[in-house]
């Protein structure tokens, strides 16, 4: 079983390269994607005797998920949408046998989870000091979708931040933007606050919390915020050091969120600004024509679709391009029904079933900031509703 033990972890860890990190984007995700499938069948393979109990339950989710899919194919053009379609077909297949994988007789191991969310952590701090004090050792990656700077592929940066009249290196960790590696570290920072039976709780809450400061994220400030507010006044304790520790980490956050502001209105940020504000409002007009069935995975009838849209007429942008906000891309995509479907099936996940309704609120909020919904990592999670309980919060 050690054996299986070491597979379920590295399932695990490549689970959170699809969640926006740069390794899929520098050398190919078809790569990762085989590893993460010769590695969940290999586990499956030592285990066969557990993964029976659970067949029913990954056929019933491959199945209703690929079918509620080939609905939204059907209904958008099934002619013009022949690359992304089966792509998302693959995904649903593989990521759902890597959830069998990592199941047992009884649930999944929280351990596998704590374990790799503590290596994010612990890298992710080398990073961040890595990438300011040894910067000038750095080299570009260049490609047409996406650029970085690398120490041996190893350590990454693309964005600085001046604070204070200083210049950081934004913390990003292996992920492809800083407001990704937010996103993972407030996930664990919830399990922190309101998951039981973790060693080194106090030290990893202060280590996880000062990571999320390091990436100068706003989004990620204030999913933070949220969660020590809502952690503090769901728990006993004295009055004063609730409002102490608030207006700390008010006074804290002041000068990162001012100068983000800042560069959001009349800086560096203002491009990133308006592609947000831009995405939010053709996302939205391009939704309410196609209410139903939304547009589907082609990128042709995406593009097609911004580009009739009076947002985009009227905007400076030459060219269509994918949607940022991963709450409207659902409907952009599935239409009005289809999307209330999945993010149902998001808000029902089982791998979290401790303040259900908070943990999905904090994703909502991430994900409104981030292209991740139909990541391979998100995809495991909303797969997760069709099987039997899993209790992971012990």
């Amino acid at each position: 079983m050690d054996v299986v033990k070491g597979l379920n972890v590295l399932i695990v860890g490549l689970l959170f390269l699809f969640c926006g990190s740069v390794y899929p984007i520098i050398f190919g995700a078809n790569l990762f994607y085989i590893i993460l499938l010769f590695v969940s069948v290999t586990s499956l393979l030592f285990q066969k005797k557990y993964y029976n109990i659970h067949l029913m339950s990954f056929l019933k989710a491959v199945g209703l998920l690929m079918f509620f899919l080939s609905i939204n194919w059907i209904l958008t053009g099934i002619n013009i949408s022949f690359i992304e379609f089966p792509i998302m077909y693959g995904l649903i297949l593989i990521f759902n046998i890597a959830f069998l994988a990592l199941l047992n007789k009884e649930n999944i191991s929280i351990n596998n989870f704590d374990f790799v969310f503590i290596i994010i952590v612990i890298y992710s701090f080398f990073n961040f000091f890595t990438t300011n004090f040894l910067k000038s050792f750095f080299t570009p990656f260049l490609s047409e979708s996406y650029t970085c700077n690398h120490l041996f592929y190893v350590f990454f940066y693309r964005a600085e931040h001046t604070i204070l009249g200083i210049d950081l290196v934004r913390n990003q960790g292996f992920y492809w933007e800083p407001g990704v590696l937010s996103v993972v570290l407030n996930i664990f920072l919830f399990r922190l606050l309101f998951g039981d039976n973790l060693t080194l709780r106090k030290g990893l809450i202060f280590l996880t919390g000062f990571l999320i400061f390091t990436t100068f994220s706003t989004t990620g400030l204030l999913i933070m915020f949220l969660q020590f507010t809502y952690y503090l006044f769901n728990t006993e304790s004295n009055k004063m050091k609730k409002i102490f520790f608030l207006f700390l980490f008010l006074v804290l956050s002041i000068p990162v969120l001012l100068s983000n502001v800042t560069e959001k209105v009349s800086g560096k940020g203002e491009a990133s600004f308006l592609i947000r504000n831009y995405d939010v409002l053709v996302a939205l007009d391009v939704t309410k024509d196609n209410f139903f069935t939304g547009v589907g995975f082609s990128n042709i009838k995406n593009k097609e679709a911004q580009e009739k849209s009076p947002i985009y007429m009227d905007s400076d942008f030459t060219e269509a391009h994918g949607n940022t906000n991963s709450v409207i891309t659902v409907f952009l995509f599935l239409g009005i029904p289809l999307g209330l479907i999945y993010l149902f099936l998001l808000y029902n996940q089982k791998l979290i079933n401790y303040n259900k309704g908070f943990f999905f609120f904090i994703i909502l909020i991430c994900l409104a900031s981030e292209p991740l919904i139909f990541s391979g990592f998100f995809i495991f999670f909303t797969s997760s509703y069709f099987y039997k309980p899993i209790d992971i919060s012990k």
